[in-house]
């Protein structure tokens, strides 16, 4: 059934919809824990890799493209673990992912466009009161908002006395219209009704209500019906009688160039996922880096004893720093 997607006089104010219709219907560099990142010790004597010499370390040498690496390892030589770094990035990206995404639906709405083809998406526009001269520009309008987002809007200009006494408002007036126009839940209507003039004051206490099918909040969601309740509001405002039916049409243009863009709707979510997801990049560098470097460490040659791991010079038992680079030789 169609809700009511707002509605207004020229006495009363613009007022919001989109309840339905009740009225009658209802890594660090440094020291790391080999097990932290899912590699096992080849031994249980064996210590951290570490970039400085600790306790009884050893020094192993890697080179490639002439420059050197010196790691240092004590007790047995590790092994990598046959639990590959991709598998680990993938378990941390299981728990950390859902979360983003969860978090980036709830703050970002994306407005989904409806096939016209997928319903009798025909416009209607009738003019009871004789107001609209020509409906060819009204039509128009409504036909390039509904190329933008597969609603179709439709209008309906009525004299009050037609329906006043027969419904009990305007709104379930519009209700009943809808019904008796449309089979789907695709379409926007937009009723006007003028009354007679007042004899005393002149004024025309014109009303409008609009009633948007329900298969349309995912495409004009509830602040795409109040900004177009505020701006057909104002227009009507402002125009003759005569002018309705450019009323309507330029409220759906205004609205038309912005309804189909993203909407950030929860901002701290948007902040909280993008966090979690930094923070998942990092892991994953830590993770990678580390990878990278126990690999340089699974390619490394202990070094020679009585050579500085450093320069390769020679180095004495009682030496504690090489004497040519000034590198620790030991612990």
């Amino acid at each position: 059934m169609p809700v009511s997607s707002g509605g207004g006089s020229h006495s009363g104010g613009h007022r919001s919809g989109g309840s339905s219709h009740s009225t009658s219907h209802s890594s660090s560099r440094g020291s790391t824990r080999s097990t932290s990142h899912g590699y096992a010790h080849g031994g249980s004597t064996s210590g951290p890799i570490s970039g400085k010499p600790y306790g009884n370390a050893r020094p192993y040498v890697f080179m490639r493209n002439g420059k050197r690496e010196v790691f240092w390892q004590s007790g047995e030589r590790s092994e990598p673990s046959k639990f590959g770094v991709f598998a680990i990035l993938m378990l941390i990206a299981a728990f950390f992912l859902p979360f983003v995404i969860v978090l980036w639906s709830f703050g970002v709405s994306v407005p989904k466009r409806i096939d016209p083809a997928s319903y009798d998406s025909r416009i209607v526009i009738e003019d009871r009161a004789d107001l609209i001269a020509d409906t060819a520009p009204v039509e128009s309008s409504f036909a390039d908002f509904r190329e933008k987002t597969g609603v179709t809007p439709s209008l309906v200009v009525v004299d009050e006395e037609s329906w006043v006494g027969f419904y009990q408002d305007c709104e379930t007036f519009a209700y009943h219209e809808y019904l008796r126009l449309f089979d789907d839940e695709k379409h926007w209507l937009i009723v006007v009704s003028y009354p007679a003039a007042d004899e005393v004051t002149g004024l025309i206490d014109w009303k409008w209500q609009g009633m948007i099918g329900e298969d349309t909040p995912e495409t004009i969601d509830l602040e795409a019906r109040w900004k177009f309740g505020e701006l057909l509001q104002r227009r009507l405002l402002r125009a003759d009688p005569e002018e309705v039916g450019e009323a309507v049409a330029k409220a759906f243009d205004e609205l038309g160039e912005t309804v189909m863009d993203v909407k950030f709707t929860f901002p701290a979510a948007i902040v909280i996922a993008c966090i979690l997801f930094g923070v998942y990049v990092l892991l994953a560098v830590l993770i990678l880096r580390s990878h990278a470097r126990r690999k340089r460490f699974a390619e490394a040659q202990p070094a020679a004893p009585g050579v500085c791991p450093y320069c390769d010079c020679k180095v004495s038992e009682s030496d504690v720093t090489c004497s040519h680079c000034g590198a620790p030789v030991k612990p």
